[in-house]
């Protein structure tokens, strides 16, 4: 499994998906370059001995054991921290970082979208790369939104490729990654998921309005309702298919999923609403 996994990846180093897109910084002089010592996964590294993740991207996951079960690498864990690894070794392990409206996470590491310049001098994005790899899924953690439409322009290119994650999700669709059926979700899938199912019905709730899906419940906090969606966005979805992404969470023998943005709904993003998304 793991060589066949491995075949599905080319490991080149792509040019920049869009020259008119937004993935650029707006001030490369404010960029603080840095000297990396380490590729912990796909998605964090350990720069001048700072841990920093990279925002607006999930990368697949190494094995985490917890005390219920021992759960395996997600596919193309390790060829996403190897893709890392030798971008920055092909341009000298220096890396710029930019940062959003917030700059640390709960662990109290730095969050910021990462770049490299290469031989003569031009700056590139690490996400858009990973990403535009197959490597990565785009992720909206407001109020972290910078290019957006840039990362998920690199997904979805890389999805109508079928490269990396998505040609697993092609040749091994038992696998239920990286989309997830809703009917087919189990306790044990709790990382970063896209959930594909049916819209049954809209509710308000108390600190919540909520999406419910045949089997998850998408919760959506009321603060984060108020300031990025509209009344009619859930309307919208009623008798709908959607996919949408994010960490789903078992309790009391029911499936949910925290959602703060409409960008993680297919057909609220207004990259994936511009086509019909790749079945």
């Amino acid at each position: 499994m793991k060589r066949l996994l491995t075949r599905l990846l080319i490991l080149a180093l792509p040019a920049p998906l869009l020259a008119a897109d937004d993935c650029l910084p707006a001030d490369p002089a404010a960029l603080k370059w840095r000297t990396v010592q380490y590729v912990v996964r796909g998605d964090l590294i350990t720069a001048d001995n700072i841990n920093i993740v990279l925002e607006g991207v999930v990368a697949p996951h190494p094995a985490r054991p917890n005390k219920w079960y021992q759960r395996e690498d997600e596919p193309l864990a390790r060829q996403a921290k190897l893709f890392l690894l030798k971008l920055f070794a092909n341009h000298d392990m220096k890396v710029g970082v930019g940062y959003d409206k917030v700059k640390t996470d709960r662990f109290l590491r730095e969050v910021g979208h990462l770049y490299y310049r290469d031989k003569q001098g031009r700056i590139h994005s690490v996400q858009q790369a990973l990403i535009n790899a197959g490597l990565a899924l785009a992720a909206t953690n407001p109020p972290n939104l910078k290019h957006q439409t840039c990362y998920y322009r690199a997904e979805k290119s890389a999805r109508e490729r079928g490269i990396g994650i998505w040609g697993v999700a092609k040749k091994y669709p038992d696998l239920y990654y990286p989309i997830l059926p809703s009917s087919k979700i189990t306790a044990q899938d709790t990382g970063y998921r896209i959930i594909k199912g049916p819209v049954k019905r809209s509710l308000s709730i108390r600190g919540f309005e909520a999406v419910n899906l045949d089997t998850t419940g998408i919760r959506i906090p009321e603060a984060d309702f108020k300031r990025y969606w509209k009344p009619r966005d859930l309307q919208a979805l009623k008798g709908q298919t959607i996919e949408v992404r994010g960490r789903p969470y078992y309790v009391k023998g029911h499936m949910y999923m925290i959602v703060r943005h409409p960008w993680s709904i297919d057909r609220l993003n207004p990259v994936y609403s511009e086509g019909q998304l790749v079945k």
